[in-house]
């Protein structure tokens, strides 16, 4: 059986694409799993911020969460 403590100390690469260019291609080097996933989160909302940015025209971008 696994401990759930060896599941996230793990080394791990995250590899990210941030357009269709190829040479957006890259990848983040991360020595605990959690800590990528932290950084994969935060990749996500700021694309998202600034989504709604380019959408709305305004220099602010605020997205909202709702836990059901």
């Amino acid at each position: 059986m696994t401990d759930k403590k060896s599941l996230y100390s793990g080394h791990s690469l995250l590899l990210v694409q941030f357009s269709q260019s190829e040479d957006s291609r890259t990848y983040l080097d991360f020595d605990r799993i959690d800590d990528g996933l932290e950084s994969l989160c935060r990749i996500y909302e700021s694309v998202q911020i600034n989504k709604k940015k380019n959408e709305s025209g305004s220099k602010e971008g605020k997205i909202e969460y709702e836990l059901t």
